[in-house]
């Protein structure tokens, strides 16, 4: 049996960052000969991040918007009892702490997904993220990412340390083209580097539709009959928009970000917002994982980009081929906004296929986890 811990953002306050997690070890579990757990660490930066009124990314004006995110919080505290997560826990910014809490627990750590690899971040650079330390097990990453960071372009000293950390590793994939292309610029790892789909494609979540409309129909009494759009984004003046060219048809639902004039859910769990999705008729989100889960559930979207989000958004969308319903939030207006809604609502889609192609290329991770786990299991044995 081989014993596999997964390092990723886990607690973090995001319904993509806790299912990518929870997928990728639901989906190793499913191997008979593989036995693996999310490791519960957080660094204390990140419960300081998270903590109401402190992230940046949600802006509290109000009370009512207080509220809001506080249920939201609860949300996930339900979600992270349903997970493989081990039973001890560490909370640290400490690179030494880390390796301490994990050392000679698994034959191996995974890191990843998610920007795990970012540099620019209120984590910090090294962090335990990148595995830096001695910690008596396989290095291996699945999907990490640094969509934003440019490796070539950093320090010397921070370069070489990166590229230190990476050597370490048995096998490195990413979810990215970009962070593919860092990592080639400023080493050659040959056939150690890989790029591979994101969690959320390799798992089947089984999403359930009907009850993601009841639990819409408990808290805002919309019914059977009504047309239900999801709301996924933080840009206030597309909140409006979409306002304006769809309140007459749809009952418009705001998702995480708190949205004036729009039913406003958050006191949900990370599962319970797949069902949500899974039972909306439209989805319109600026959020990677809103728009992959909208793909796997096969409900109508319009994908939004920003700077930030753009590349990572078309790479996913054309792993699918659906480019055609990504929109640039940069040219946005009512009118090619009303053009593209019509445009999702009346096409259809069915990547079926695509997405196997994609759960067909875990099964080759999971192939070459089965080697390194090989590998150290003899080293063990020979050690005794």
């Amino acid at each position: 049996m081989i014993s596999i811990g997964i390092l990723t953002y886990h607690k973090a306050k995001n319904y993509g960052a806790f299912l990518q997690a929870y997928g990728l070890s639901q989906r190793l579990n499913e191997e008979k000969d593989i036995n693996a757990e999310i490791i519960d660490f957080s660094m204390k930066r990140e419960k300081k991040r998270y903590k109401v009124g402190n992230n940046p990314i949600y802006i509290v004006k109000n009370f009512k918007q207080w509220n809001h995110y506080k249920r939201l919080y609860n949300g996930f505290e339900k979600g992270y009892k349903k997970a493989p997560i081990s039973k001890d826990r560490c909370v640290s910014d400490s690179i030494e702490d880390f390796d301490n809490f994990v050392k000679n627990k698994y034959d191996i750590i995974i890191t990843g997904s998610d920007e795990v690899w970012r540099l620019k971040s209120f984590r910090g650079f090294p962090n335990p993220y990148w595995l830096p330390g001695e910690i008596k097990c396989k290095k291996v990453s699945y999907a990490a990412a640094s969509s934003t960071s440019n490796f070539e372009k950093q320090p010397d000293d921070i370069k070489y340390k990166i590229i230190e950390y990476l050597n370490d590793f048995e096998y490195i994939t990413v979810r990215d083209k970009n962070t593919y292309n860092q990592i080639s610029t400023i080493a050659n790892y040959n056939d150690r580097l890989e790029k591979m789909p994101d969690p959320s494609f390799v798992y089947d979540y089984k999403a359930n539709g009907d009850k993601g409309r009841r639990i819409l129909k408990e808290q805002f009494k919309i019914s059977s009959n009504d047309k239900i759009a999801i709301v996924m984004t933080e840009n206030v003046k597309l909140q409006k928009m979409i306002g304006n060219v769809i309140g007459n048809t749809h009952k418009i639902v705001s998702v995480y970000d708190y949205a004036d004039g729009f039913n406003n859910l958050s006191d949900i769990t990370p599962f319970e917002w797949l069902d949500v999705i899974a039972g909306a008729d439209l989805v319109l989100a600026s959020y990677f994982h809103a728009i992959c889960f909208s793909v796997l559930n096969n409900r109508r979207f319009l994908a939004f980009g920003t700077d930030a989000k753009k590349d990572k958004l078309t790479e996913v969308l054309e792993s699918v081929n659906l480019e055609k319903f990504f929109v640039d939030i940069e040219d946005i207006s009512e009118a090619i906004l009303s053009e593209k809604i019509q445009f999702c609502i009346d096409e259809e889609y069915d990547c079926h296929k695509e997405i196997n192609e994609q759960r067909d290329k875990f099964i080759y991770f999971v192939d070459i986890l089965r080697t390194i786990g090989e590998k150290n299991e003899r080293k063990q044995h020979w050690k005794q």
